[in-house]
């Protein structure tokens, strides 16, 4: 799905539709607070060139698997105050967002690698960032998990764009920034984001 968001493509999407919250609130052996979420996959349709318009007509994104494998993608919902998880066993991008200033991280649970989004608020001292930072501090110095890499996406997005996160099959980070009008985007940048190993206990 990576490879099809180029500059000036359109896609249509309802942000409040893919971030509704996960059924399980918390997975047996997790740590507080961490979200496992459950298997979101969702396809980029194909869409052909409007004859009025010169130009494709947006995409609509829609639940389910597309025959392209390109064109297909998981998404990761922001769970305010908590930490949503995937564990990294698909061969498929992750997206989230959007995104005004959660860190996303990759890290080890049991053994197994995670991409997570760390669900604050807009502003660092609402008690929903707290909880959520103090979550990722306790799970960390209780070594269960081992963070492995992380990055804020709006610090690479375009400015004042909306701004999607992601992470690619081979574990890059990407900043998807877009402008929007109702739930239709349309990419103005993709950036990929050179994320350097992460020092525990934290990067806030």
């Amino acid at each position: 799905m990576l490879k099809k968001l180029t500059p000036d493509l359109r896609f249509i999407l309802s942000v409040m539709a893919l971030n509704r919250p996960p059924a399980v609130l918390q997975t047996p052996g997790a740590p507080v607070d961490f979200v496992a979420v459950t298997d979101r996959r969702y396809k980029l349709r194909h869409v052909k060139p409007n004859p009025v318009e010169g130009r494709p007509d947006a995409c609509p994104v829609e639940p389910g698997t597309h025959t392209n494998p390109e064109r297909n993608f998981m998404w990761l919902p922001w769970v305010e105050g908590r930490i949503s998880y995937i564990p990294l066993t698909n061969n498929i991008p992750i997206v989230t967002g959007l995104m005004s200033g959660c860190w996303l991280v990759v890290f080890r649970m049991n053994g197994q690698d995670c991409f997570g989004h760390i669900g604050t608020e807009l502003s660092p001292q609402h008690p929903n960032s707290l909880r959520a930072k103090n979550a990722w501090k306790v799970a960390v110095g209780s070594r269960k998990i081992t963070p492995v890499k992380a990055f804020n996406p709006v610090e690479y997005g375009p400015g004042t764009m909306k701004t999607f996160g992601a992470l690619s099959v081979h574990h890059t980070f990407y900043t998807i920034g877009c402008s929007v009008d109702g739930n239709t985007f349309q990419v103005v940048a993709k950036t990929r984001v050179p994320a350097p190993p992460l020092a525990p206990p934290q990067f806030f």
